[in-house]
């Protein structure tokens, strides 16, 4: 049996930067916190899964998938699609993680359709950082 990790984007001060920090720990004691103070916690679930270097992938990571700069997303969880890649439509619905897509492409299909994450779809997987402490990487490659 696999006991779910959690880590949380803690923001003591709200609306103010000072003090946010991530916080790993026990589940049941970041979850007790996260009960107690919604508006100070964001819990991310661990994927189960680890990018090419070992690092663990959590709910909200950025990830570039290869070489390519506009190759980023985001690891999210919850309702998405399962895509066609042969017609590029949605053949089924899951709940689960998946990528999103946050390259420039995202609005472009057949670039924005969702890709379920799982082992077969982490190999060349790189986490860069997070959408709480790394937003800047989701406006960067705008930049260029």
């Amino acid at each position: 049996m696999m006991i779910s990790k959690f880590r949380a984007w803690y923001t003591p001060f709200k609306g103010e930067k000072y003090g946010q920090k991530m916080k790993y720990g026990s589940a049941g004691s970041l979850i007790t916190h996260a009960e107690m103070s919604p508006d100070k916690y964001i819990l991310m679930q661990s994927t189960g899964l680890n990018d090419k270097n070992g690092v663990e992938i959590f709910e909200g990571d950025i990830v570039r998938h290869s070489q390519l700069i506009t190759d980023i997303s985001i690891v999210r969880f919850g309702e998405f699609g399962v895509p066609n890649v042969e017609d590029q439509s949605y053949q089924d619905c899951a709940i689960g993680f998946y990528y999103e897509n946050a390259s420039e492409f995202k609005d472009i299909e057949p670039f924005n359709m969702t890709v379920p994450l799982n082992s077969d779809y982490v190999k060349d997987v790189l986490v860069i950082g997070n959408i709480y402490e790394n937003p800047e990487l989701l406006t960067m490659q705008e930049a260029d």
